[in-house]
């Protein structure tokens, strides 16, 4: 597995985990919830064409 695969795996873990937290303690109601799932797609894509991005 290359460098790139595990920097990807990490922090979708780490969003994936804060979205679930938050979830479990918030509630798929809250405006919070919404914020921090909207956050994360958008660090996710980022992740994704900085990591994608041919040198």
């Amino acid at each position: 597995m290359n460098q790139k695969d595990k920097i990807k795996i990490i922090i979708a873990l780490i969003l994936v985990s804060i979205n679930l937290i938050t979830y479990f303690l918030i509630g798929k109601e809250g405006y919070t919830l919404k914020i921090i799932s909207g956050t994360s797609l958008g660090i996710w894509l980022l992740t994704m064409y900085i990591t994608n991005k041919k040198s």
